[in-house]
């Protein structure tokens, strides 16, 4: 199954409607974390989820969000083994079945940003 990440014109669309809006200010790690915690709240609390998103969706929304906090922090800190820790554990408790072929598309783009 495709995975739709929400970026662009869409995520902006999302984080207004979430009441959001001022997510993307402040640097690249902060605004990925920021992120990360608004698809990471809609998974985990299903009653709050009014973005049209799935579990799945909401899922790999969130980790790719992560892991692109990750590599920034990574980038400017130096490498950190407690969030690659996180990002396993994200995958190991995961609340839907992941699909190992789009991790690995979802990886790339994250660590590697236009």
């Amino acid at each position: 199954m495709p995975i739709r990440l929400v970026l662009g014109e869409d995520l902006d669309r999302l984080e207004r409607q979430a009441g959001v809006a001022d997510v993307a200010n402040g640097s690249d790690s902060a605004v990925a974390l920021r992120r990360h915690q608004l698809f990471n709240s809609w998974l985990r609390n299903p009653d709050t989820n009014d973005s049209g998103l799935s579990a799945e969706e909401l899922f790999y929304n969130s980790y790719f969000w992560f892991i692109r906090y990750t590599t920034t922090e990574v980038l400017l800190h130096g490498p950190n083994s407690g969030l690659e820790q996180q990002a396993f554990q994200m995958l190991e408790y995961s609340p839907v079945d992941v699909d190992w072929e789009a991790l690995e598309k979802i990886d790339s783009l994250a660590t590697h940003p236009e």
